[in-house]
């Protein structure tokens, strides 16, 4: 059990002894880097949000640990997630519906990130409004109780924001017929603007059968590198796809959509 004097955080060496009360130190016009000095968890009250603040989380090998059924972070600024520690293993893992809930710039660069929810649905982070996501690295796994979630998502996105993907491991090891399990859906109801969607890099997508990697709606999609691995297929749907580099295994099925493919191995499992 952490004491009241226990270090949680430090901004430039500065002590705090809540991570709420380190991102309040911050503002939305100067990045400050928040390092963790120790491994927290947080229970129902204690969710963080981090408003419109520019703020970098450094896990420095230490855990954030939720345990509420409420989203564990909520941030509509400037957010950076990284670990900086020698051997990064720095995670964020929580018990509830939702992990991260973004409308800002969510910025992912290592760490591992997992959610479990218990009759709730699920989802590892959460894009809405003008949010915008660029993941260059880290972990992220989906291990539903398939007995109880309906729905389990690592990325939900609804924003007209961009996102890009160019590094990171995802990882969906269990799925049923029965439930909406999906690596990442994104579902743009603006019919006049068009977010882009880039997977490139070393980026790459595990799943097992019952799980769609992709479910993708009114986006530009481009595909130029990492690894599909997925038995069960993709969907894409009012949208334009360039694929030019990667692989992807497993089927993609399209719908008034437009299909540009060169040199890429476009594989059933």
């Amino acid at each position: 059990t952490l004491s009241d004097t226990t270090v949680i955080a430090t901004i430039d060496d500065e002590p705090y002894y809540t991570l709420q009360s380190a991102i309040e130190a911050c503002t939305a016009e100067e990045n400050k880097v928040i390092k963790l000095e120790t491994s927290i968890a947080l229970i129902e009250g204690q969710e963080l949000n981090l408003e419109n603040k520019n703020i970098t989380i450094d896990l420095n090998n230490n855990a954030i640990i939720g345990n509420t059924k409420n989203t564990l972070i909520t941030t509509a600024g400037k957010l950076e997630i990284v670990d900086n520690s020698e051997s990064k293993n720095g995670r964020i893992y929580g018990y509830g519906g939702k992990l991260i809930h973004n409308s800002g710039e969510l910025r992912i660069a290592n760490g591992t990130f997992e959610v479990v929810g218990y009759k709730k649905d699920i989802i590892t982070i959460e894009n809405v409004g003008t949010g915008t996501i660029d993941i260059s690295g880290g972990t992220f796994n989906a291990n539903p109780v398939t007995s109880q979630e309906n729905k389990c998502i690592i990325l939900l996105s609804t924003s007209t924001g961009d996102i890009q993907i160019s590094g990171g491991t995802f990882n969906f090891n269990i799925g049923s017929q029965y439930r909406v399990y999906r690596v990442i859906e994104i579902n743009n109801e603006n019919t006049e603007l068009k977010p882009k969607v880039t997977i490139t890099g070393d980026t790459t997508i595990n799943t097992v059968p019952h799980v769609r990697p992709l479910e993708i709606n009114n986006v530009n999609l481009e595909i130029s590198g990492g690894t599909i691995n997925a038995v069960s297929g993709s969907i894409i749907q009012n949208s334009t796809a360039l694929i030019t580099g990667g692989t992807v295994i497993g089927e993609l099925s399209f719908s008034n959509s437009t299909l540009n493919v060169k040199d890429t191995p476009i594989l059933d499992k």
